[in-house]
Order: C-alpha cells, then structure tokens, then sequence
C-alpha cells in the first residue's frame, strides 16, 4: 500500500521541486486516494514537503483552477536574479487557463523590479519560507483588478512574505485590490507577511469594494500605512482577522496603522487582531478624516502604543462626510504602557455611533486634562450616540489623577445621548471631573463600581431630561417648601423649620396674601434663611414674587420662613398668607 500511494504522489513531488504547473486533470487523483494519503505513514517526508502536499491536494480538488509554477518559467528565487519576466509569463499562462501562480520553495528570495497587474481571480500560493521581494522603491507589487477583466471572481494571495525596498505611500505598494477604475471583491489574504513598502495594503477604486478576507494578515515597518483605504472607495463587509498591524509610519504625520483616505466609507470587521507603535503620534492607529467615515466592529481586539510617544488609538473624525461608528466588545487598550504620560485620548470621536462593552482602557494623564473619550470640537451641528457598558477604565499611578477624565465632550452637538453603565473606573480624581459632557446632553453615568477617586459609590448620576410615561424628569428636581401666616402680619414671627438633609438650591420666593395690604406706613416683609443667607421678600401687595434667585443651603441647615418686620400703621394690614420658597436638589 505504502508503496502504490507513493508511486501516485510522486510527480506531484517532482512538480512541487520544479515549480511546474499542477492541475485535477494531470493526476486524475480521486477522493479514495486522497482519504488513503490522509491515514498513511508519512515518516519518511520532510514536514515543510508534507504541508505542500496537503495544500496542493486540497487544491487540484476543488474548482479553483490550476497552479502555474514559477520555476517552469525560468523564475531562479535565488535572492539574486530579477524573475520580473517569468513570473510574467507563468501569470500569463495561469490566467488564460483561469489558474492561479505557484512559488514553490527557493534557495532565496524571488526578486523583481516592477510590479503585477492580476485578474482579480487569480491566486498566488507560496510555498513554505517562500519570499517575494521588490527591489524597486515606485511600483506596486501585486495588483488586483486589470481594466480588463470583467469578472468578480475571488482572487487573492496565500502563505507568501512580501518585501518592499522603501517609497512612501502610493508610490510603493506591497498589494493593492482595485485600482482608479475598478474595484475589486472577495479577494483574500491569507497567512501573508508584507512590510518593507510605502503602504502594505490600499484598497482602491471607484465604488464599492466588498467581501475582503484578510487573515493572518503581518502588515508592518512599512514607511506610511499599513492598510489604507484610498479617496471615494467603499470596502463593504471585509474582515480582518487574528492579524498584526505595527510599527508602521513611525517617521510621518500623515501615516498610520489603519487609514481612510476623504470620502472613503469603509465597513470592516476586526477580530482578533493586534495594533501597536503605528504613525508618530499625529494620527490615531486608526483613523479616518473629516471627510471620511468608517464602520467598525472590533472584537478580541488589542491597541498598544508603547513607543512613549503620545498617540490616540481610534480617531473618527468624520463631520461633513460619512458618518462613523465603532464598536467594542472583548478589546483591550493601553496607551504608553511604559508610564509615560499622555496628553491624547485613546478614542476620539465627531459625528459617530460609538458602543462600547467589556473591553479595557489604561492610560497616564499629564500635565493637562485628557480624556479616554473624548468628542472633539468638530462636532457643531452633528449628534453623538456613546454607550459604555461592564468595561475596566484605568489611570495609571504614573499619571495625574485629577488630569483624568472619562469622557469629554469639547464641541457643541446638536444631540449627544450617553450611557455609561456598570463601568469600574480607578485611579481617576474627583468624580465631578470624570464626565466633561455639556448642558443639553442626555444620559446617565453609573458610579456603582467607582472606586479610587473619592467620588460616590452606587448612585446614578443623570442628565438632561428622560421621559417616563410621557412625563420628563429634569435632572435636578424641583420642590416647594412653605409655610402659612394666619391672621395679620403685625408682629414678626417664626412660621416654618427645615432642617436640610441634602443640599439645595432656592430658586424662587413667593408670598401670597388673602387680604391684601393698604396704607401702611411700614410694609411687612417676609424672610428665608438659615442664619447666614437669607431672601426677603416685602409684601406690599396680595402677590408678591422675589424673581429668580441663586441661594444655596448645605446639607445639615436650619432653613426658616419667618416674619423679618411686621406690618406697621396700616388701614388694612395683610393676613392669611402663605409664604413659598421653590428649590431644587444640588
């Protein structure tokens, strides 16, 4: 047995050395033969062989199409010569039979000097160690989507190192899908390492460009972008998955890990998935413009800037373009980790739907107050959405507690509605300045897991106005407290105590008389006070009404309604009054 499968797989050996192409139709192997190769003993291959031969296996079954070896075509993979012109000509004779290319295992790397213009259904498969290395610093190594092809069939790149020789973004690619005209869809990267470019990956064309796979995707120390999506492109239901984007444009302000360019509208999943020491601080590790707008769902997720340089992780900025939105589960975000203090949010946002849930945020503050959160100031006109939900946020000792806030809100939004609820916070200062948020805002924040920053324990702390039946409740609800005057007002007198047991504020004294007062030579007057601060109020007529007022009263005050002077010299004094002081919660 051992010996009959190993006279079947035999030229697939020999095709795997040569490179030469490897199709269903040239070995005709059935599935009962590939269920035997599945159990036999394999002692005797060599691991990196043996996994060749299960991708290729996988492969010459299913309808993807042929491979076209490299090496057929004179390609050298020496680390030395330029295979520009063979891999051409394997690409050419792979796409005529609707194939795909093959580098199988070399000495050294495979070196060209321009880049490819793929069909966007063709493959190129790699073998173990294999890497494809551009030596010049202004072309784009592999493009998908010639002019000319009109299909939409799924292309893509698999288990291939690309490497660039420098150039700045646009000018020096390692892969782009679409280009000015086309887009491109489904293409996939998968277990791809690229870096050594300008921009590692560029979504590009004219609309949309969805289905996107990248998984096990390294893109990093590339000199601008690790992923960009170009101007007016729209990546539709992409993933990127368990992957690592890093060190990326260190040396630029304009570049980062994750970048979408004006008017792009990206719509990607990230899972699993590590962001670290991308741009120099500038720019967030991901980012999107004014003009820009991404939708992103992150899950499983790790941001960390640990190159001491002050740096936000997520800005969506979008205020005139489309609208963003970000969402959180399982993700966890360190900011300078190292203890150096920071003076950037770890996510700032504009006209954006941000929801945010069992995640982690860590950060130092400085010398001026930075938020986690915060709504920058080109919010104007545009509605917020926040919501933080069972997360850990944390301010580093290293940091300046009072300097810590929450969330910030700096700009003026048309509608802002937040939530943060069952959230730990430690580390921070005093509770009144964890929330920056404006007047006008609705929503709550819950202190039920506060801890470290003397605030308040287990309360709830709303703003603006929330209905209940129809009904709204204001933040700070008003109450009366009053006290009836019977008979005249000609001696002074004591007609109500309060002693306070939360602190208010009274905002309006009325006094209101059943028998109006005429001719008196000295007028009635009516007081509110606990000692030290009072209102008096004359009556001098049956109504009588202070105005709005700003007295404050501590908790633990004596307050008392009193007659302050009595009603002198009268025709007919005032009788039967109630005296009313409006107030409202502190």
């Amino acid at each position: 047995m051992r010996t009959r499968i190993l006279w079947v797989w035999l030229p697939l050996l020999g095709a795997i050395a040569t490179g030469a192409a490897i199709t269903k139709s040239s070995y005709n192997l059935n599935s009962a033969v590939l269920s035997t190769l599945r159990t036999f003993s394999v002692a005797h291959i060599d691991p990196a062989t043996l996994g060749q031969l299960h991708f290729l296996a996988a492969d010459i079954n299913s309808d993807a199409g042929p491979l076209n070896g490299v090496k057929a075509y004179g390609a050298r993979g020496d680390g030395t010569s330029d295979d520009t012109t063979a891999i051409s000509a394997a690409q050419a004779a792979a796409e005529a039979m609707g194939g795909g290319i093959y580098f199988p295992p070399s000495l050294g790397s495979y070196n060209v000097s321009s880049g490819f213009i793929l069909k966007r259904r063709t493959r190129i498969v790699c073998g173990p160690g294999v890497t494809i290395k551009l030596v010049s610093v202004t072309a784009k190594l592999f493009t998908f989507g010639s002019n000319t092809d009109a299909t939409w069939s799924p292309g893509g790149i698999e288990n291939c190192t690309l490497s660039g020789n420098g150039g700045g973004s646009d000018t020096s690619v390692g892969v782009q899908i679409g280009n000015s005209t086309n887009s491109a869809h489904g293409v996939s990267l998968v277990n791809v390492d690229i870096s050594g470019f300008g921009d590692g990956v560029v979504i590009s064309g004219s609309g949309d460009a969805f289905a996107l796979i990248f998984d096990r995707l390294k893109t990093h120390n590339n000199a601008c972008n690790g992923i960009r999506f170009d101007t007016a492109t729209t990546p539709e239901t992409s993933t990127l998955a368990n992957s690592m984007v890093f060190n990326n444009g260190n040396a630029s302000a304009t570049c980062t890990g994750l970048l979408a360019s004006a008017n792009s509208n990206g719509d990607i999943r990230i899972n699993n998935t590590h962001f670290d020491n991308n741009g120099n601080g500038t720019l967030g590790q991901i980012y999107a413009p004014s003009t820009g707008g991404l939708t992103l769902w992150l899950d499983a997720a790790h941001f960390e800037k640990a190159n001491g340089v002050a740096s936000t992780d997520i800005a969506l900025l979008s205020s005139g373009g489309p609208r963003s939105s970000l969402y959180v589960t399982n993700s966890i975000f360190t900011e300078n980790p190292s203890g150096t203090s920071t003076t950037k949010p770890i996510v700032q946002f504009a006209a954006a739907t941000v929801n945010v849930s069992n995640s982690a945020f860590t950060y130092s503050a400085g010398a001026s107050v930075t938020p986690i959160f915060d709504v920058g100031a080109s919010v104007g006109g545009q509605s917020i959405w926040f919501t933080l939900r069972n997360s850990i946020l944390t301010c580093q000792a290293t940091g300046t507690p009072v300097n810590c806030e929450a969330l910030s809100v700096t700009g003026s939004p048309t509608f802002l509605n937040y939530d943060v609820t069952g959230t730990s916070l430690s580390g921070f200062g005093p509770a009144t300045t964890l929330f920056n948020i404006p007047a006008g805002a609705v929503g709550c924040h819950d202190f039920g897991m506060l801890s470290n920053n003397g605030g308040p324990t287990g309360s709830r702390i709303c703003s603006g106005k929330m209905g209940v039946g129809g009904e709204t409740l204001a933040a700070a609800p008003r109450a009366v407290y009053a006290a009836f005057f019977p008979s005249a007002l000609t001696t002074t007198w004591t007609g109500a105590t309060l002693t306070l047991d939360k602190a208010i504020n009274v905002t309006r004294f009325q006094v209101q008389a059943k028998t109006a007062p005429a001719g008196c030579a000295t007028n009635a007057v009516m007081r509110i006070s606990n000692g030290t601060t009072f209102q008096d109020l004359t009556v001098s007529a049956a109504t009588n009404d202070s105005g709005a007022i700003n007295k404050n009263y501590v908790a633990g005050s004596l307050l008392t309604i009193l007659v302050r002077t009595a009603a002198v010299g009268c025709i007919t004094p005032p009788a039967d009054v109630m005296a009313v002081a409006q107030y409202r919660m502190q």
